[in-house]
């Protein structure tokens, strides 16, 4: 499992540049500068704590880690190909709320499609199809079907539909 700090940091990162955007937006520099230097910490921290530089996975690639990396650019040239084999063997899931959905976006955003569709559609433990088989109607809130039954959190990946298929953006 990745670790809550992996995921905590990286959702940081992704604020602080969100944050920063704003105050370059706002001809703020001074704070633009601030949360420079903090995200500059955080990406060294991150790195230094979950990157391994003899595989070039963060957190040994475990459920879907190297597509948040990818995500914010970390890691090397290994990162993203580690990821696109893992998933190509692994066929299913093994991600979870925020893994699911930075997944499929990343694979969708890099050029990997039909293994991203090839993961939306498979009929393995951790798939919507099994979902589906169950008889489910809306989304379960875990892979296995413990707790609730009608919950939002794995479905997330539904943006890439409409982004990444339908080409329809925001």
């Amino acid at each position: 499992m990745i670790p809550p700090e992996f995921v905590n940091t990286y959702f940081y990162i992704k604020g602080i540049r969100t944050v920063s955007d704003f105050a370059e937006m706002l001809a703020i520099p001074e704070d633009r500068s601030i949360l420079e230097q903090r995200q500059q910490k955080s990406v060294q921290a991150l790195v230094k704590k979950y990157f391994d530089p003899s595989t070039g996975s963060f957190c040994s690639g475990e459920n879907g880690a190297d597509a948040f990396a990818v995500d914010i650019g970390l890691g090397d040239w290994r990162t993203l190909e580690n990821l696109v084999e893992r998933y190509k063997k692994k066929g299913t899931f093994d991600t979870g709320i925020f893994g699911t959905d930075l997944l499929i976006d990343v694979l969708f955003r890099h050029g990997y499609g039909e293994l991203a569709y090839q993961l939306l559609v498979n009929h393995g433990e951790a798939s919507f199809e099994r979902m589906r088989q169950a008889g489910a109607t809306t989304i379960w809130e875990f892979w296995d079907g413990s707790d609730s039954h009608d919950h939002p959190m794995l479905g997330g990946c539904v943006r890439s539909l409409f982004t990444h298929i339908l080409g329809i953006r925001q």
